[in-house]
């Protein structure tokens, strides 16, 4: 009976808290969804993304480059990395630059 008293009040807690964060944070529990685009550029599919870091209001940026060659997918990657954006327009601008340099240079 104790043990029923005690998971009613941890499950009492966690709806309060829960139904707190969802009216005061659109994003709860620090979710925040990548922004995406994808592109064709000299026959290879650029997927670019953007990600807002949490503990500085900042968005860095990936891509993932596709193609096809002798029948196989082939994919490279660019991530890790440092630079920092104020908007994911501007983080989603600059990897589909770099990777747009990267195919010139790997034709």
């Amino acid at each position: 009976m104790a043990n029923e008293r005690r998971l009613d009040a941890v499950k009492s807690r966690a709806k309060t808290s829960h139904s707190t964060a969802v009216v005061n944070d659109p994003f709860p529990c620090d979710i925040v969804f990548p922004t995406v685009a994808n592109l064709y550029y000299n026959d290879r599919l650029i997927i670019a993304f953007a990600s807002l870091n949490q503990s500085d209001k900042q968005w860095s940026a990936g891509a993932e480059v596709t193609w096809k060659a002798d029948g196989q997918r082939l994919s490279h990657s660019i991530a890790g990395l440092s630079g920092r954006f104020k908007s994911s327009d501007d983080a989603e601008r600059f990897v589909v630059n770099l990777a747009k340099a990267w195919i010139d240079a790997n034709p």
